[in-house]
């Protein structure tokens, strides 16, 4: 069983490579943003 909060981050970089595949770059810069400034503060 995955915890969490480590599923929460593993979904959201889905999400995130999903909208980057979908070449909607701006959505997926600042889901990146996001994603990153989260393992930053979490850590």
């Amino acid at each position: 069983m995955v915890p969490v909060p480590k599923l929460a981050l593993r979904l959201y970089l889905e999400c995130a490579k999903a909208v980057n595949d979908c070449d909607l770059e701006p959505v997926a810069y600042e889901f990146f943003t996001i994603l990153i400034t989260c393992l930053i503060t979490c850590s």
